[in-house]
């Protein structure tokens, strides 16, 4: 990814937490609670404390920004691809992330 499109991406995440601050808030939470070396997708943080807008389910871009927030300070890694279990999602790959 260039520079700009890496601040265009921070600038980006930061504004969809910010809108989400509570749910954001409650994603820390339930991370925080999970061992080192436990695996996860976005979808179990989802199945766990719900999307950050129940009513606009097409603009939860918390979901990927609170993941990318965690990953660019070094608390998980990224270990693996799988399909989604969300009907929904249509069987799009979601990453694999390992608690560091």
């Amino acid at each position: 990814m260039s520079i700009v499109g890496e601040v265009l991406a921070n600038e980006g995440s930061r504004l969809a937490l910010i809108t989400k601050s509570l749910w954001s808030f409650d994603a820390d939470v339930w991370f925080k609670d999970l061992a080192s070396g436990e695996r996860f997708t976005s979808e179990d943080l989802i199945d766990a404390i719900g999307l950050p807008d129940k009513s606009n389910p097409n603009s939860n871009n918390a979901v990927g920004a609170k993941i990318r927030t965690w990953s660019h300070g070094g608390a998980v890694e990224r270990v693996g691809f799988e399909k989604t279990r969300r009907v929904s999602s249509h069987a799009r790959m979601v990453t694999i992330w390992e608690k560091k």
